[in-house]
This record gives structure tokens, C-alpha cells and sequence, in this order.
């Protein structure tokens, strides 16, 4: 799950949490679609064993994230893509 505003970038891994604030100069999202984050975002640090694969699924999404450079709205779909072009992370708003 992502929230994503004008005001905070957060969002659930599956166990952990994980946010920023522009306030906090965590991301910037311009107009044209570039998207800086700026890590460490504040990530809580639960140990979860259930489902199984569950933290190895929470490292890879925190890796994508930290290859993400541009953003746009498509259909109701939030996109992100690395430096290269490529959709990385796909989020539908609910």
C-alpha cells in the first residue's frame, strides 16, 4: 500500500511501515512527472515470519523505491519508473 500526496510518501510493506514528509525533505514529485526520493525514509523494523518470504518481498520493494525517478497517472494507476524507463512499481488507487 502507498500513500502518496502533497504532503507525505508512505505506505505498508506487508509488515513494516515505511514514510516521509517534503517537510522533512523526504521526496519531491514535480510536475513533470520526475520523483526524487531521498532515503532512509522512517521505516519501522518488525521481524515477521509469516507468509513466508515476507522480508525478502519488504527489501525488494524498499530497493525499488530507491531506483525510482519518474511518475505518472494512468488510468487510475500510480507508475513508477527507474532512471532507464522501466515501470517499476505499479500502484491502483483503491
Amino acid at each position: 500500500m502507498l500513500t502518496f500526496t502533497e504532503e507525505y510518501l508512505g505506505g505498508e510493506m506487508g509488515c513494516n511501515l515505511y514514510g516521509g514528509s517534503p517537510d522533512s525533505g523526504k521526496y519531491r514529485a514535480t510536475g513533470d512527472g520526475t520523483l526524487t526520493l531521498i532515503f532512509p525514509f522512517a521505516v519501522t523494523v518488525q521481524l515477521c515470519t509469516e507468509p513466508e518470504g515476507i522480508m525478502e518481498q519488504e527489501a525488494a520493494y524498499i530497493e525499488a523505491l530507491m531506483n525510482a525517478a519518474n511518475f505518472r497517472i494512468v488510468d487510475n494507476r500510480l507508475e513508477i519508473d527507474n532512471e532507464d524507463g522501466e515501470t517499476i512499481l505499479i500502484f491502483q488507487a483503491k
